[in-house]
């Protein structure tokens, strides 16, 4: 894949995900499902447009910035989609304070680690810079503590999906492909991150999350706008006569 193309697609993903990010806030009446919604959104703006910086320049110093930056989105997007998903299937749904900072307990420590890594390298015992023969990527070897954020984040990732999945058959028959697309949306960017970071690449040590990002933000745009995601109506599945 060109440079160019995996610059395009990761800047066009970036605005998609900012528009969702934005529609969503002002949409934020039909449901408290909107507010980790828009979390998503815009953890994604962040990451990819951090991202397309990296890529960009040549430079050590800047790509680790950029991709310090990222982890903003990384580090936050799993628990923003666990917590959509309960509000989503179950709009009365209400966490307590507590639960809230249990939950954000190592995505916090995860950031906090990102950018004091150089004083302890558990994020990242180490990070360079090299060419794979279309454009300059950091090449990075992972410390420990990034095998506890990663478990955290799929964790939180698989669990979020299976209670949207599961909503799927709380649905009346007419909404269930808007429950089918909230399902599948978030599966390629993460579908993305796995390639990314398992040794079947096919262009390596590229990162494939944008093109998943892109893609899921085709997605839900297509939920947005050609299906009412963010009618109150089609949220409430508790408040649906049944068949």
């Amino acid at each position: 894949m060109s440079f160019t193309t995996v610059i395009i697609l990761t800047i066009l993903a970036a605005y998609i995900m900012m528009g969702l990010a934005i529609y969503g806030w002002l949409q934020r009446s039909a449901g408290q499902w909107t507010l980790p919604f828009v979390a998503i959104c815009w953890g994604a703006t962040i990451w990819l447009f951090a991202y397309s910086l990296e890529i960009i320049t040549t430079e050590l110093g800047v790509a680790t910035w950029m991709a310090k930056i990222e982890y903003l989105g990384i580090a936050t997007i799993p628990l923003a989609w666990f917590i959509l998903s309960l509000f989503y299937t179950n709009p009365s749904f209400s966490l307590t304070r507590n639960w809230i900072i249990l939950l954000s307990l190592i995505p916090a420590i995860t950031i906090l680690l990102v950018f004091t890594n150089e004083w302890h390298g558990f994020i990242w015992r180490s990070l360079s810079v090299e060419d794979n023969g279309s454009f300059s990527v950091l090449a990075p070897e992972y410390g420990f503590w990034f095998q506890i954020h990663f478990v955290y984040s799929y964790l939180l990732l698989l669990l979020g999906t299976l209670i949207m999945f599961r909503a799927i058959f709380m649905k009346r028959k007419a909404q269930r492909w808007l429950s089918l697309l909230m399902v599948f949306g978030p599966i390629f960017p993460w579908l993305g991150n796995i390639i990314y970071l398992s040794d079947v690449n096919p262009v390596p040590l590229l990162d494939w999350t944008p093109l998943g990002f892109a893609i899921s933000g085709m997605i839900y745009a297509i939920a947005a706008f050609g299906l009412g995601l963010f009618d109150p109506l089609s949220e409430n599945l508790n408040e649906l006569p049944k068949a």
